[in-house]
């Protein structure tokens, strides 16, 4: 394994760097509901406490865009792709919306905005033929889309397994709008890796989800494509807000720490965050022992 395909897996989820603002994904293991306020929390780097952070609660409904790259891999493995999103739609909830874009030459929207498992999942199909595949402009397609979402919580699913040559968007240009529109990004990534890759797409794609507050997964077949998206959570019970400045307070320590104010009672409540959950869309968190 080379350098920067060991990279995803050294960003553990209590890592930030000193570089841009964003929204983190903060989760709460708690046998009771909770309404927490930013000043019930403190947020450190080493002995430094970073003063500008701020909260705001996830949870509730949320429109999901679900892009699709239509490479030759997808096509032959249609039936494990489908088989996989209807699982992962099996834990949406009342009120819960999506669509899905198909990645090809150019994007194409596969179902608008419904709760209908059949039509989404039917619609990720992928027409025989050699085409490029421009899978950030599909990306920004399904950004521009998502301004149309009924739920104020709102992420990106892109399933992707081929490189991308041809999108006239650049990852940094799409970095900079995810992070405006506090948009999180999680990247399933079926494709191949080979010693000579020095930045595949895939690679850009991580970073993308990284810095949007999203995670990424690398999975070597379709038939493991389900468990993979079973591990996506786009419901955050709360979202921390970092800015740049505040971020750059972390640049040394490299660790942030998220825990209770001084004097605020919280029953013993455990508190941290991490950019997923398991048991997908939020369903049944992990308590945390």
């Amino acid at each position: 394994m080379t350098w920067w395909q060991q990279l995803p897996f050294l960003l553990a989820p209590l890592l930030v760097t000193g570089q841009d603002a964003r929204w983190l994904p903060l989760s709460v293991y708690s046998d009771r509901p909770l309404e927490l306020k930013a000043s019930d929390v403190r947020v450190s780097c080493g002995r430094q406490t970073v003063s500008g952070a701020k909260l705001k609660a996830g949870g509730g409904a949320i429109s999901v865009g679900i892009v699709v790259q239509g490479s030759k891999a997808m096509q032959e493995n249609t039936g494990h792709a489908q088989l996989a999103l209807r699982r992962f739609l099996q834990h949406a909830r009342a009120g819960d919306e999506f669509f899905t874009v198909n990645s090809l030459d150019a994007p194409i929207l596969g179902a608008g905005f419904t709760s209908e498992v059949n039509a989404l999942v039917s619609s990720i199909s992928v027409p025989p033929g050699k085409r490029h595949s421009h899978l950030l402009d599909g990306i920004t397609f399904a950004l521009d889309y998502l301004g149309h979402a009924r739920n104020t919580n709102r992420a990106l699913i892109v399933i992707l397994a081929n490189d991308d040559v041809a999108s006239v968007i650049k990852p940094k240009e799409l970095a900079a709008r995810l992070l405006s529109a506090h948009i999180p990004v999680y990247v399933v990534n079926l494709c191949p890796r080979f010693a000579d890759d020095q930045v595949p797409v895939a690679f850009e794609l991580q970073k993308l989800a990284q810095e949007s507050g999203g995670d990424s997964w690398d999975v070597s077949s379709f038939a493991k494509l389900g468990d993979a998206l079973a591990r996506v959570d786009v419901r955050p019970q709360y979202r921390l807000w970092l800015s740049a400045a505040d971020s750059a307070a972390c640049a040394h320590e490299q660790r942030l720490k998220v825990d209770w104010t001084p004097g605020v009672a919280h029953g013993g409540v455990n508190l941290r965050y991490q950019r997923q959950w398991p048991n997908g869309l939020g369903m049944q968190p992990s308590r945390q022992r």
